[in-house]
Order: C-alpha cells, then structure tokens, then sequence
C-alpha cells in the first residue's frame, strides 16, 4: 500500500508542501511546474527496457543492504526508547475493539454474494456469505468480524454432510460493546475440534461516500458514481461479515449483482455473466457477474469495484493480461500507467523466480480514495494521480506514477502471496516493496538512475521520520497493534 503520508513526508524531505498545496503540481491527472523542481530527466521519454548496467545494480543493492541494515538498528534502537507503548494518543481517530477473534475456528474458502444498488436515490448494498469453516477448538459460540454499518440479518450453522433440503441450525446474534465483532450462539450445542460446517450469514447496509473504507461511493462526477472497497488494514469487516485478519487465509468466489450498464470487477477474472432473476430486485436491467475462485489469500485483499469504466489493455510476455481501468473521459491518461504495468509485472515473474498466480491484472483508477494505491490481488486501486498521467506532464509525474505502480506490483508476490500474521510485521511488507519498487522501474527506465533516488528518497526520508519525536518502532509487540486504529498508524 502507498498511503499519503509516504507522499507528504517525502515532500517534506524535498522542502516541498505536499499535494494539498498549490506548489506541488501533482494534481489528480498530471504535474506541474513544482514537480519540475525534482532533479529528474528534463521530459519523459520511454528509455531502453532493461538496459541496467552491472555496476548500477550493484550501487543498488549495496545501497538497499544499507537501508535494510539500517532499519534494523533503528528499529531496536526504537524499541529501547519506546519501551512497551510506542503509540503517541490519537483522540481523533476512530477506536475500534481491540481484541482479535477467538481461536475457535478458521475459514477453508468463501462464497461471498453481494447486490450493489446503484445508481439509486438511496444506494445500498446486501448480500450473503458462506463460510466453509472448520473448528480448531470445543466451542457453543462462533466469532465474526463485522463492521457497525453492517446490518447481520440471520446466521445459520450447516454441519458437514447435512442434506441440502434441511434447514440449517440457526444461531443467536450479539454484537460486542464496539459493534465490530458478532458473536453467533450455537444454542447449547457443542462443535468439537475437527468438525466442519458452512457458516452461512445475511448482511445489508447504506453505501456511503464517507468513511473512505469497506465498500464505499466514490463521486466521478457531480450525481455519478462508482462503488469501489478499500479493506486494509480491517475494514473487509465492513462489507461483509468474515475472520477479518491477515493470517486467515481462505480461498474466495465472488458474485456481484448490479446494473447492466455498469462494469463489476473483482480480484479474478469473470467467469459468466447473467440476468439477475431473483425476487428482491424490482430493475429486470441487473446482471449477476461471476468470478473466478481466486488464491488462498487475506480478506484485506478482496476486491469488487462497480461503475461506469473503460479500458485500455495489453498483455506481459509471459501471457497475463493486464488492463487500465478508469472513467470513459480519463482513461487514454491510463496509458502509461499500463505500459509500465506490462513490463514491470514480467520482469518480477522473472526476478522472483515465481509465476504470477492469476490469468489478469487490473489497474482501477478511483476519484476518492485515501491511500496512494492499494495492492488488492488481481485488481489494484489508485488514486487519480498516483495512476493518470498525459503525455505532456511533468517528468517528476511520470516517475511517481512508476514508482506507484511498481511498489503495488511487488506486494503482488511479497504481501499477497506471502503474507505477515498480523501487522505488526507490516515493515517487512512494507519495506521490502519500498526497496523493490526500484527495481521495477530501474528495469524499464534506467536512465533515472533509481540507485540515486533511492538513496535521495527513501533512506534520507526513513531517518528524518525516525528523528522526529512521534516515531514509533518499526517492530511492535503484536498486543500493541491490535485496535484496528492501531494497525492503521504502522502504515506510515
């Protein structure tokens, strides 16, 4: 994830206001004559693809071992000035519960529905989920997150090997104190270890254009919108109930009922496409989009976004296909974007040593959105000018779209496929994806000198954050960053 006090820090760095003000120039599709200030190639101009010579990857990768190096030691530095509570109060933040679920259970893989009421006077969205869940202790209760937006209308519990025309055992729904977890009530009965079921739960709730997370609207333009999710660090909680925690991992198949005139997309390609016939949808014009099952992943990493989008497309020399994704009027602004995307994705299948594991990579442009990018498997989020660039904007906008996506792309294998327990080990993720990102564009355009960027923007950087008297450790201890609100402060 690139979240904009990365941003606001490096213009710090740079003796710049950051994006908010009018003298930085990186406005929503382009830069500006602030962006001019960074000492970068005096214009864009596609250079030589893997044209990096031996002796620029060597100054890189020495530079990036004293970085990682580096991190080390201020992180133990940082332990020992913290000690056991490193967080400054944030009494302006939204506390959530903090503990995690119970060990009771975990999930096997997903069947997430979900109808997206829009356009609408009064858009909303509802759905159900079906959890294929198997219980790791004894237990008479079982635990979910859900958001407090979330409406949870029934539950019910399927044992294994229950005839399909019988009704489920349903069970009793309590929220706790912090409306972010439901506790499901067996009625007396007892699941021991090893049993398994399908845990089947209703949910609906309003779709909002605030907060900037779960499924939210999105405002394209003045009465039009799109309706996208932002879920890391906790917040798939808020789009439908699930063991919202980075070390469950399940596998997801997601079916998105919505307009016909509107695209859905999700994290994996979609599989079919047919008219919605049921019962509790008045517009005969709903589709229901199905997808492909995708990875065992997180559910910070699921994904749907609907609305009215164009593409432009292209396809890696190993035969994934990779699309731009934004509204009609912006998307031609996507095209650079996707030619890095193309070439950067290929040279980390080869770097890596491990094939993508999805047919498709999406890159979505989104007008309201609160980090930089969000690295969602198989459909990646930008804000408008972390992803849109024309031809005549600035080098320095061009360069930070590459470093944008890049950075996204390497959480592809390191955060998607490998993934922390928690996040308090965020700063693996995070930090390898910062050095990584380099790499990527250093391939496509070497001529930037990414060895000297790096060192310019992302040491000299990590060491002002670290004098600053708000640092916090890089490493925490896991019970210091469990309140989701906690979690979301690792990100900066």
């Amino acid at each position: 994830t690139r979240m904009a006090p990365v941003h606001v820090l490096r213009c710090a760095a740079r003796g710049r206001a950051p994006a908010s003000a009018p003298s930085d120039g990186r406005g929503d599709g382009g830069g500006g004559d602030g962006d001019d200030e960074v000492q970068r190639p005096a214009a864009y101009s596609p250079g030589p693809k893997g044209g990096s010579t031996g002796v620029r990857m060597c100054v890189l990768g020495v530079s990036g071992l004293v970085v990682v190096l580096g991190m080390v030691l201020v992180a133990l530095a940082s332990v020992r000035k913290h000690g056991s509570s490193p967080y400054p109060s944030y009494p302006h933040q939204e506390v959530a519960a903090a503990e995690r679920l119970p060990r009771v259970a975990e999930p096997i893989d997903y069947s997430l529905f979900i109808r997206v009421g829009l356009p609408s006077p009064f858009p909303y969205f509802s759905g159900s989920v079906v959890i294929d869940t198997v219980i790791k202790s004894p237990t008479s209760m079982l635990f979910l997150h859900a958001g407090e937006n979330l409406v949870v209308g029934k539950a019910e519990w399927r044992p294994e090997g229950m005839a399909a025309g019988l009704p489920g055992w349903e069970l009793g729904i309590e929220t706790d104190a912090q409306m972010t977890e439901v506790m499901l009530d067996l009625g007396g009965r007892l699941l021991t270890r090893g049993a398994r079921g399908k845990l089947v739960v209703t949910f609906s709730a309003a779709l909002r254009d605030s907060p900037l997370r779960g499924l939210y609207l999105a405002e394209v333009d003045e009465g039009e919108y799109m309706a996208v999710t932002q879920f890391e660090p906790t917040d798939a909680r808020r789009m439908f109930p699930c063991f919202d925690e980075p070390e469950y991992k399940a596998i997801f198949s997601i079916a998105v009922s919505h307009h016909s005139s509107l695209t859905a997309l999700s994290n994996a390609p979609a599989s079919t496409v047919s008219p919605d016939t049921s019962d509790e949808v008045a517009d005969s014009n709903y589709v229901v989009t199905r997808f492909e099952r995708t990875p065992r992943m997180s559910s910070y990493l699921v994904a749907i976004a609907v609305g009215d989008l164009a593409s432009l497309s292209g396809v890696t020399s190993t035969g994934v296909e990779v699309k731009a994704y934004a509204p009609p009027a912006l998307v031609d602004q996507a095209q650079f974007a996707l030619d890095v995307a193309v070439d950067v994705l290929a040279y980390y299948e080869q770097f890596f040593g491990q094939a993508y594991p999805l047919r498709k990579l999406d890159l979505l442009a989104v007008p309201s959105f609160a980090a930089g990018a969000m690295e969602n498997w198989g459909l990646v989020t930008y804000r408008y000018s972390a992803m849109l660039v024309t031809p005549e904007a600035s080098a320095a906008a061009h360069y930070r779209v590459a470093l944008v996506v890049a950075h996204e792309l390497a959480h592809q294998w390191f955060g998607n496929l490998v993934t922390m327990e928690w996040f308090n080990d965020l700063w693996l993720n995070e930090g390898f994806a910062a050095f990584v990102e380099n790499l990527g564009v250093d391939f496509v355009y070497p001529e930037w000198t990414m060895q000297f960027q790096f060192v310019i923007e992302a040491q000299y950087t990590a060491l002002s954050a670290d004098a600053s008297s708000s640092s916090h450790p890089i490493i925490v201890n896991p019970e210091d960053a469990e309140p989701p609100a906690e979690a979301a402060e690792l990100f900066d």
